[in-house]
């Protein structure tokens, strides 16, 4: 189970930040003392201050996975609005089920192992 006292401190990656699930957890792990990393292709929320590469998750080397140790990484990431994955399914693909699998084969390759790894979907 994730704490308040297990994140004071923590190195946290959340990819696919800049939504509002996203945005809204930045906001609590940094008030509860977090070290934050935010990699999405939109820029944060106004009035967020979080480091973020702003970066197309489909199309990147996750280089930024080697910036430091993580303890845990939130995966965000997503085409969440169903009509849109409807409308264009390939995209909703390479992003909902690539991009992770792409993810989490780079961090397997690395030799990255946080604490906990949170996966979260609407679709």
């Amino acid at each position: 189970m994730l704490t308040t006292e297990g994140i004071r401190g923590a190195r946290v990656l959340v990819a696919g930040g800049s939504g509002f699930i996203g945005t809204n957890l930045i906001q609590r792990l940094l008030s509860e003392g977090a070290s934050v990393l935010n990699v999405d292709i939109a820029p944060p929320n106004e009035g967020v201050k979080v480091e973020t590469i702003r970066q197309d998750l489909t199309k990147t080397d996750f280089s930024f996975l080697g910036k430091r140790k993580w303890d845990y990484i939130f995966i965000f990431a997503a085409k969440s609005n169903a009509r849109l994955c409807d409308a264009s399914p390939l995209v909703a693909f390479d992003l909902n089920v690539r991009m992770l699998y792409s993810l989490l084969q780079q961090m397997a390759d690395m030799k990255i192992s946080p604490q906990k790894i949170v996966f979260n979907s609407s679709t």
